[in-house]
């Protein structure tokens, strides 16, 4: 996002992603940025060298630069413009790995990027699952019998089994309203541009909604 062409791509593909003509505005609007989540990637991509590339690249032509024993003015001002250039990248590459990596104790200038990387690699390794013990003592080891199984135990966690309707309806007698009829209204009424903003600020800044990540700062700096 600190890129200095972000704001216009992300403008032309917010604008030029096609409108369905789903009357329901959550489909709209995931359309919309999967569409953007394409097009980023691709410019992306167009930007060349990774970060870290650049960064070593940098560094390198420092080394050589500060290598000299008398220094001239150019080499001076060369070596300040390569320093603010390394800590743009730094910074850059040091939030590139805190939303990977998911690790929210990260501050300013620590940078600890071998191990940012090791702790996502670790994250999805732990997140794996490799069997699920059935009732009947079995084991499911892959993902088709993963579903099958999990669909079973909830499916009798939560099934009624032989309710007795006279007992359930003497329970329910004795609980009370709660909350009044607008109450209870209120959820169904149409959300408002106040309340889905407010929403979408109260989103914690390297926090994602949904699986497409596109976090809180997206929404709070873009204005989508």
């Amino acid at each position: 996002m600190s890129e200095p062409d972000f704001d216009d791509c992300l403008r032309h593909a917010w604008t030029s992603g096609q409108n369905s003509n789903n009357s329901d505005p959550i489909v709209n609007i995931t359309g919309k940025l999967k569409h953007c989540s394409l097009h980023l990637s691709k410019w992306k991509k167009s930007l060349g060298s990774s970060i870290s590339s650049k960064i070593r690249d940098i560094q390198s032509n420092l080394k050589n630069v500060q290598s000299y024993t008398h220094p001239t003015d150019y080499h001076l001002q060369l070596g300040r413009q390569l320093e603010n250039e390394l800590d743009s990248l730094l910074y850059k590459e040091e939030e590139y790995l805190k939303q990977r990596s998911r690790v929210n104790w990260l501050r300013l200038w620590d940078k600890n990027t071998r191990y940012f990387h090791q702790f996502a690699s670790s994250r999805r390794a732990k997140n794996q699952i490799i069997s699920l013990l059935r009732p009947d003592g079995s084991m499911a080891t892959d993902t088709d019998a993963f579903v099958s199984t999990i669909e079973k135990y909830f499916d009798q966690l939560f099934a009624s089994h032989n309710p007795d309707k006279e007992l359930i309806d003497r329970i329910l007698s004795g609980i009370t309203n709660r909350i009044s009829e607008s109450e209870v209204e209120s959820p169904n009424c149409p959300y408002t541009d106040n309340e889905i903003k407010r929403a979408a600020f109260q989103l914690a800044n390297d926090k994602a909604p949904g699986s497409d990540g596109f976090n809180g700062t997206f929404f709070q700096k873009t204005g989508i």
